[in-house]
């Protein structure tokens, strides 16, 4: 039902299109749960609405619609700003939907709101005939405003993932994790100290890498400094203390 097209020359209707995941928890249970949570759109008769997950209606948020002729298409804008330098992007702001006419002219259709998820609609919006796009939009202080499409991201984002979890959960725990090997494998300071420096430079060379932004990710990579090394010198010092 959520994905078929119905088309005629004066009659298009899309039965409804999730824009946001289930929990697949409660999905195997088959609780209402999951339905609670789902947002949608319908296209019918030339018109487009957005209709808010359950749990949204709820708490008084209301649907919206407005015109979508053939031809029209959605796009979800990430708005960014900037983290910690001028220009570097890295502060996610909201999403918001908004309609691209046949001549190319944007409107915005659903304010900022969490019912968007840019993956789930990758799949269904086009699989529906509706044409998709995800566009980073940022802001400047000076009034810049720059727009890039970052689509390609969200398709080739899902089987990486994983390995993007498996990493941040290595590096937010390095310290300790580096800490209790040297505590175990050294007893002297120097040579402690030492190691905790190279797993200082190996975290934060990982996160010059994995930042989308290299000004950004160097700030954080300098401010992680203090709690890293606190975080070592704990781990090392209790391994000393009930290992001695």
């Amino acid at each position: 039902m959520d994905t078929q097209l119905e088309s005629s020359s004066t009659r298009i209707a899309v039965g409804r299109v999730w824009l946001t995941w289930r929990d697949s928890i409660w999905e195997r249970k088959g609780s209402q749960r999951g339905w609670n949570r789902l947002a949608s759109v319908e296209l019918q008769d030339g018109k487009i609405a957005f209709i808010p997950s359950r749990a949204a209606l709820q708490m008084g948020y209301v649907g919206t619609e407005a015109s979508f002729p053939d031809g029209s298409s959605l796009e979800v804008h990430v708005e960014t700003g900037d983290r910690y330098l001028t220009g570097d992007h890295g502060q996610f702001l909201q999403r918001t939907l908004w309609i691209v006419g046949t001549n190319g002219m944007k409107q915005q259709f659903v304010g900022s709101t969490v019912e968007l998820n840019p993956k789930r609609m990758l799949t269904n919006l086009p699989n529906s005939g509706i044409p998709f796009r995800v566009i980073r939009v940022y802001d400047g202080q000076d009034g810049e405003h720059t727009e890039t499409d970052i689509t390609g991201e969200y398709a080739s984002s899902s089987s990486k993932s994983w390995k993007r979890g498996v990493l941040a959960i290595l590096l937010g725990t390095s310290s300790l994790w580096l800490g209790v090997g040297a505590g175990f494998s050294v007893r002297h300071s120097t040579q402690a100290i030492a190691i905790g420096v190279v797993g200082y430079a190996v975290t934060a060379i990982l996160t010059l890498r994995t930042g989308s932004s290299k000004r950004s990710a160097l700030i954080q990579a300098a401010t992680l400094a203090p709690s890293y090394a606190a975080g070592y010198a704990v781990a090392v010092i209790s391994v000393w203390h009930i290992f001695k």
